[in-house]
């Protein structure tokens, strides 16, 4: 399998468009697509991207071992309801400034969702507890 093939299965995994992998990793318009089709390797900024999704670096240069790093989480471990909650409440925080919601508004509920697993919270009120810091974090570092 080609690096070119090893990214379209990446593609795959995340059920995303070329445009919207694009966005994601930051390759600018088209910039997944002449990956996908030149088969080579993204740029270094790029790969911390890749490192922070879950993506196994040594998979992606060599093919070798598996796609995913052994330490992120399995599609089958998310929870499914606070991602969307998640999900929600950063739609919300743009509505409720009359904005327009950013491209990146599924990177910052991700970004959300990874600290809140990372701290660990087994109670949904405290998980949505962290979500309204989370926000009012978030709401004060873009200026909202």
């Amino acid at each position: 399998m080609s690096i070119g093939q090893r990214l379209s299965a990446i593609r795959a995994y995340f059920g995303l468009s070329q445009e919207a992998m694009s966005q994601r990793f930051g390759l600018g318009t088209g910039g997944w697509k002449r990956l996908e089709k030149a088969g080579r390797a993204p740029r270094d900024d790029a790969l911390a991207v890749f490192v922070e999704s879950g993506i196994d670096l040594n998979w992606l240069i060599t093919g070798q071992g598996d796609m995913m790093q052994k330490k992120s989480l399995a599609r089958e471990e998310v929870d499914e309801t606070l991602n969307a909650r998640i999900f929600d409440a950063v739609i919300e925080l743009y509505q409720k400034c009359n904005l327009d919601l950013p491209t990146d508004a599924g990177e910052v509920a991700a970004r959300i969702y990874t600290e809140i697993i990372a701290a660990d919270l087994k109670d949904w009120n405290e998980k949505m507890v962290a979500l309204r810091y989370a926000l009012t974090q978030t709401r004060r570092k873009r200026g909202l």
